[in-house]
């Protein structure tokens, strides 16, 4: 598949941090988002298993860029994946760097040592979410 000028981010982070990341991503992708369950909005869907709930939130103006949570139901971690124009993804990238410098702060530990585009990486958290869920991506 071809990704032209498209860039990719995913990230794992605790789950006080959804709704604030969401939003903050949602409003530079200039995407509506709404993380309550009972949402109404077409460009907004959720698989739903034992384990986990994914909420895909496309945009509505670019079927390629999209923000996807994986929110888990037995744990306190959430998963986000992000798929943006390049025109803007340097503001998506900060908004993950200053997170991830934030949870560093308050639990002395990430995973992460630096955010990267994996859009051309083979082994991601989109290509497990894929294995499991027929997302339309």
């Amino acid at each position: 598949m071809e990704h032209g000028s498209l860039k990719q981010y995913e990230f794992e982070f605790p789950n006080d941090y959804t709704h604030e990341l969401v939003m903050n991503i949602g409003d530079i992708m200039q995407i509506p988002v709404d993380l309550t369950k009972d949402n109404m909005m077409k460009h907004i869907q959720d698989y739903e298993s034992d384990t986990e709930i994914i909420r895909l939130i496309k945009d509505p103006k670019d079927p390629h860029s999209f923000i996807l949570i994986k929110f888990n139901k037995k744990d306190w971690y959430c998963a986000i994946v992000i798929r943006c124009q390049e025109s803007i993804h340097q503001r998506v990238k900060q908004v993950l760097i200053d997170l991830n410098e934030q949870i560093v702060e308050e639990y002395g530990d990430s995973p992460y040592e630096k955010i990267e585009n994996v859009i051309s990486n083979k082994n991601t958290l989109l290509s497990k979410f894929l294995e499991r869920y027929p997302l339309p991506i």
